[in-house]
């Protein structure tokens, strides 16, 4: 039995903004098609809306020399054997080494097809030049959102990586502060990579936050 107001969630992701609009609207037109089938009708609010993140050449190599400065870090023994335990449960057939934790991975182009996630930093780049990188807080092997993740992330192995991530910010937030050049350099990149595109949100203006909405 189908219920008089059914109701469902969809999330639409794309690497890029004008792809991402065409797609979203595809998706409305065909539960419209399916209004139009069933005769019923549709009620659509959109609840959020993150952009995709706007790459900035300068900051990305400034922050690859600092993290490069900093380096990784190296688990000590009584780490080493809490990863190698943690590393039983993933059950992979080739575990990555925790030797990874000490390497700084090579600074690399932007890949639309590379994993990637969704978040509101996408909305802060289209606005100002904006930088991000990720540091070693997992045991090697370990994926996001899993309890393996969490229980590196709330101990020293954790704590160790996101040192290594604030000395690289830090170093980097010194360089914008000391080099104008630096800051003008990020500025007309941006300016490069947004050309003949402009930011938007989904969300309608009018959208009232859903946790503090109500119906009048």
């Amino acid at each position: 039995m189908v219920p008089d107001l059914p109701q469902v969630g969809l999330i639409a992701r794309s690497p890029f903004n004008t792809a991402l609009k065409d797609e979203w609207e595809w998706i409305q037109n065909i539960a419209k098609g399916a209004t139009l089938m069933t005769g019923t009708t549709l009620d659509v609010s959109g609840i959020s809306s993150y952009a995709n993140i706007v790459p900035n050449d300068p900051l990305a190599a400034v922050a690859q020399k600092n993290l490069q400065e900093v380096g990784g870090y190296k688990m000590n023994a009584d780490q080493q054997k809490f990863a190698l335990e943690l590393q039983k449960t993933l059950k992979m057939d080739n575990v990555p080494s925790l030797n990874t934790t000490n390497e700084i991975e090579p600074l690399r182009k932007f890949d639309p097809n590379e994993p990637a996630a969704s978040t509101d930093v996408g909305d802060v780049s289209w606005n100002v030049p904006t930088i991000g990188f990720s540091t070693a807080t997992f045991v090697p092997g370990s994926a996001a959102h899993t309890w393996q993740a969490t229980a590196a992330a709330g101990m020293s192995i954790g704590q160790q990586g996101m040192v290594v991530a604030a000395k690289a910010i830090a170093l980097t937030g010194l360089d914008l502060l000391t080099d104008a050049s630096l800051v003008q350099a990020a500025k007309n990149d941006l300016k490069k990579q947004t050309a003949g595109r402009s930011y938007y949100s989904a969300i309608p203006a009018n959208q009232k936050p859903p946790l503090n909405y109500r119906s009048e």
